[in-house]
């Protein structure tokens, strides 16, 4: 449970978003760093997965994944990379050619 926000809601519903410290950065691996693209691939996976699993709401769903795609673009990571990692599609190197 480190990563939820449970809000009760005024009709006692709850509301489950994401939870971020005040001093979470948004850094994470640099595209440009030398490691394996699937791993690069996989943190973004990883974080869209978080959204889709954690977020039932649609628009705070799209509100949390906009703010992850805006945070790997500052750490270099192409359309393409958090489009695939969006897809929750499998890529190795040799399939990537990018």
């Amino acid at each position: 449970m480190l990563d939820v926000m449970m809000t009760r809601n005024p009709d006692n519903s709850i509301t489950i978003n994401v939870y971020r410290k005040e001093t979470h950065t948004d850094q994470y691996l640099q595209w440009s760093s030398n490691h394996p693209v699937h791993h690069k691939l996989g943190i973004v996976r990883t974080l869209m997965h978080r959204a889709d699993t954690l977020i039932e709401d649609p628009t705070l769903r799209a509100v949390e994944k906009e703010k992850v795609r805006e945070a790997l673009r500052h750490c270099g990571y192409p359309e393409w990379a958090l489009k695939e990692g969006d897809n929750n599609t499998i890529y190795t190197e040799e399939h990537v050619g990018h």
